[in-house]
């Protein structure tokens, strides 16, 4: 089948580029054990007052983690599963104002993760 051109949403992800304020990271605690399955973070406050003009990279540390973590980034539709007893970065393609939805399928867990403004190669390794 072929897809149509004409009809195709285009997103600009900032990618591979050097940030002009240098490399800066945003420390995230997600604290699943309250009964939240789900946070949505939106940076369009961090890229107005300048902390940061975009996010290329996430570190998520699921070294304590028992189930999966689905993170879906708006705007592009990419989605990330990062699976329990692992630690690694991932390169996202995530158009500006960065939008993200955090969602763990069980509320026992404290997850770290890190979101980056400089490309990092993507890497996963195990933990146990």
């Amino acid at each position: 089948m072929q897809i149509d051109n004409m009809h195709l949403n285009y997103q600009v992800p900032e990618s591979q580029l050097i940030p002009q304020e240098g490399p800066k990271s945003i420390p995230l605690y997600l604290d699943f054990s309250g009964g939240i399955g789900e946070y949505v973070i939106d940076m369009l406050y961090a890229i107005e007052q300048k902390f940061v003009s975009m996010i290329q990279t996430i570190f998520i540390d699921m070294s304590n983690a028992t189930t999966n973590l689905t993170i879906t980034i708006r705007g592009t539709g990419q989605k990330i599963v990062a699976k329990p007893n692992t630690q690694g970065y991932y390169p996202v393609l995530v158009p500006n104002p960065p939008n993200f939805t955090f969602d763990k399928n069980a509320n026992t867990e404290q997850i770290y993760i890190n979101l980056i403004n400089v490309a990092i190669p993507g890497v996963v390794w195990t933990t146990t």
